[in-house]
């Protein structure tokens, strides 16, 4: 029946989504709980092997669940079975593989499952069978347990698949409930697109016309050449956009001729040393030892360290164990040389240590460690607030390789890539491809683009905050940089026209208010730059940045430029919203908390912060409206 059919008409089904690889801890868990209730490093681990092994059973055991998941992936992996797979194969794919040889020509394949094989950098033969029998793609988040038995944060897709033919199917991305999809099968196409929430911070399930995104080959062709520039139409990485609008935006910023790699022989980008293997035995390069170091030859950073073009942003605890042992420095009491406590440092003499680092390429003698460079968060998550965080340090700093860095050949380069990068532009470029890892295949296809000297002048002052940066300030600061944009009280106490041309305390911008007035200023200077207009640029952060609009929408400055109660900074009232609603409106006078900061080196101190009512939430999109007129005018 099957032959004479030449195939099923109809194939569906939810298959199996396991990644075919080995890892010792899943497996030894199951004897030593302890590896995932206690989060025991790998290096912990691997001492402890031998020992959680120790019995016959175990050690036959893992001999044979090693070979079996060996064999299988060995299977998977061999080109006469599936010569489509890549990397890192998944079980997903392998059915999604076999299910096309089984549908008879004019067949159907549907199929719950990742979609991971989107954005894999070597999954080029996997896209190009799905894109050629795609028909459609639902690409869901489970954040109204759609599937009760998988966790919240879980993605998967819809995928329908038909016959062969050039790539044409319909693309929906951001959806929490199916009826999303009917709703926009059947709108006329009018009104604003929503939002992936609502006002009150709710899913918002509403449909539209613009959500349906009809790729063909020549989309294909314009929004792959983001990562993949001279691929293959049939083969490039697909972004999971929101809407059509968002597309438009995104094939702008396509359009800029040049990118980062260009820049091949000028710029060097290093993961510097690795948080495992570098510091075992026999010859480790650093140890974990918390502590306040004198200098900056003696830090190795870390992620928390730094955030949105501020190079101090969280100190660790004393006994900092986790990603919540960490205090957010205000940086209006630190001194001009402060350097924060760090979990790591040096184990070797500074020769020795500095030889283990990666010359540049444009000077055989220089490292990568004694140039200014622009240190990056290296994993990202796309449905965080901001996937892209940079910050500029200069020579000696160090970091473990859950961060990346850029060292630049000219200075003016490295402070406009770092502008670029902590923009909501830029940005949504990550988010669009759900980024995850900030590797050279990722930032080497990023857009170069020129900036007007006011934001580069924004981006000195929000990185230049101690002395270590003053050779960069002193370099590359203007003598005349434009006023601010806006007109919250607190500016008048910070701003551009308080900045020297040789570095002093006053040239940092250090208040929550001002700092944020700037990268929003950056943002609007940015899209000018990559030609978007303004109702794109308040679509892109309607759309893409839900949780950042969420938290706008739900923090408080002073008068004096201070976050005064926010759900999620760290910063202001340690009070909850019920309280919060109570002084919110309060005219005149102030509120006052006292707090014990330990991020200093001679600390502890407790000290009393005062609010200065009254109190304001400013609204991001009016902000956007407000500086874009004034660059228009004055630029």
């Amino acid at each position: 029946i099957f032959a004479a059919a030449c195939g099923f008409d109809l194939i569906v089904g939810n298959p199996q989504w396991s990644t075919l690889y080995w890892k010792d801890s899943e497996f030894l868990a199951q004897h030593e709980p302890q590896i995932i209730v206690r989060k025991w490093s790998a290096d912990r681990v691997a001492r402890q092997k031998k020992d959680v092994l120790a019995m016959d059973d175990r050690r036959r055991a893992w001999v044979a669940a090693f070979r079996a998941a060996t064999g299988q992936t060995a299977f998977f992996r061999h080109p006469w079975q599936y010569a489509e797979l890549a990397g890192r194969p998944n079980t997903y794919k392998a059915f999604l593989l076999q299910s096309f040889r089984l549908a008879k020509t004019q067949g159907i394949v549907g199929f719950v499952h990742p979609v991971d094989h989107l954005k894999d950098p070597k999954g080029h033969a996997l896209r190009r069978a799905c894109y050629q029998r795609q028909i459609w793609l639902l690409q869901f988040a489970n954040a109204r347990f759609v599937f009760a038995d998988i966790a919240h944060r879980t993605t998967f897709a819809i995928g329908i698949y038909s016959s062969r033919r050039a790539p044409r199917f319909c693309l929906m991305a951001n959806l929490f409930d199916p009826r999303t999809v009917t709703e926009s099968l059947l709108h006329d196409g009018a009104g604003l697109v929503p939002g992936i929430k609502d006002d009150n911070n709710q899913w918002d399930l509403r449909g539209h016309r613009s959500r349906i995104i009809e790729m063909d080959t020549q989309a294909l062709q314009r929004l792959g050449s983001v990562l993949d520039p001279g691929v293959p139409a049939e083969e490039v990485r697909l972004p999971l956009l929101h809407s059509q609008e968002l597309v438009n935006s995104l094939v702008k910023m396509t359009r800029v001729p040049d990118r980062l790699g260009d820049l091949e022989g000028s710029v060097l980008q290093d993961r510097m040393w690795n948080e495992t293997t570098d510091r075992k035995p026999p010859d480790p390069i650093f140890q974990r030892r918390t502590a306040f170091y004198a200098d900056p030859r003696g830090m190795i950073l870390q992620g928390p360290n730094f955030g949105l073009s501020t190079p101090w942003a969280k100190c660790p605890r004393p006994h900092c164990r986790s990603k919540g042992d960490y205090d957010v420095i205000d940086l209006t009491v630190i001194p001009d040389d402060y350097l924060p406590r760090v979990n790591y440092n040096p184990v070797m003499p500074w020769e020795a240590y500095r030889n283990r680092v990666r010359p540049v390429p444009w000077e055989a003698e220089t490292k990568h460690l004694d140039c200014f460079r622009l240190f990056l968060r290296g994993y990202v998550g796309a449905a965080s607030e901001r996937s892209l965080q940079g910050a500029i340090f200069g020579g000696g700093f160090a970091h473990v390789d859950v961060c990346e860095s850029l060292a630049f050949k000219k200075s003016d380069i490295l402070l406009s890539v770092c502008a670029l990068w902590n923009s909501l532009p830029y940005d949504f470029i990550a988010k669009s491809y759900q980024v995850l890892r900030m590797h050279k295949s990722f930032t080497s296809q990023l857009p170069l683009i020129s900036l007007p000297a006011t934001a580069l002048h924004r981006t000195l002052q929000l990185n230049c905050l101690t002395s270590h940066n003053a050779p960069l300030w002193n370099e590359l600061a203007l003598d005349a940089p434009l006023p601010w944009a806006g007109n919250h009280p607190c500016l008048d106490a910070e701003g551009p026209w308080w900045a020297t041309t040789q570095w002093q305390r006053q040239c940092a911008l250090r208040s929550d208010y001002v700092r944020r007035q700037a990268l929003l200023e950056i943002d609007i200077l940015v899209a000018m730059a990559f030609d978007l207009s303004l109702d794109e640029l308040i679509q892109i952060y309607r759309l893409v940045f839900p949780v950042m609009r969420n938290y706008e929408e739900n923090t408080w400055y002073d008068q004096q430029g201070r976050i005064v109660w926010s759900p999620i900074t760290g910063k202001g009232l340690k009070m909850p919203r019920s309280e919060w609603e109570r002084h919110r409106a309060l005219p005149q006078g102030c509120l006052a908390e006292d707090v014990e900061d330990n991020f200093l080196p001679d600390g502890p101190h407790r000290r009393t912060i005062e609010y200065q009512a009254p109190f304001t939430r400013p609204d991001r999109e009016q902000d956007y409206r407000q500086a874009w007129a004034y660059f228009a005018k004055n630029l």
